[in-house]
């Protein structure tokens, strides 16, 4: 069975909230989904104080169970290189990218053109991983909201 983990982009203060800082998550009385982040330090000595954010005020993703060929975890969101599977519109042969989305009950990536823009075509992990929860070949070089400049062109 694999872990169930969350990390969310904070739309407000532009900060990636890792799983180990997702304290917990919840309904509030309106039925809005509620995530209590923990307080953290950073190497400089600063520290941040916990804090709630609202499903409204941040984009929560799911880790996939995955890892890539590297042993990083993958989520929703991630953004990924793809090696030896060229996509018809990639004129210059370069590795393909693909963004790692949740869609017909399944995780998997859509392609993305060289441009940084969604093809349409979606893989499901499921076929390319096989017994193992690595992905081969396959790396995450980065995630839709901190990286943005890897899907332009």
């Amino acid at each position: 069975m694999r872990e169930t983990k969350f990390r969310a982009w904070d739309k407000t203060h532009k900060l990636m909230i890792h799983n180990h800082l997702v304290k917990e998550l919840w309904l509030d009385d309106e039925g809005v989904l509620i995530i209590r982040i923990r307080g953290w330090g950073n190497d400089d000595g600063t520290h941040h104080d916990g804090y709630e954010l609202d499903i409204n005020s941040c984009e929560l993703m799911q880790y996939t169970g995955l890892h890539d060929k590297n042993g990083k975890e993958i989520y929703e969101g991630d953004i990924l290189q793809i090696p030896g599977y060229p996509v018809e519109s990639n004129p210059y042969g370069e590795p393909d990218l693909g963004v790692v989305t949740f869609m017909a009950g399944a995780f998997g990536w859509t392609y993305l053109d060289y441009k940084g823009r969604p093809l349409g075509k979606f893989e499901t992990f499921i076929s390319w991983v096989g017994e193992t929860d690595i992905l081969q070949e396959e790396q995450v070089i980065g995630n839709i909201y901190e990286n943005e400049e890897l899907l332009n062109d």
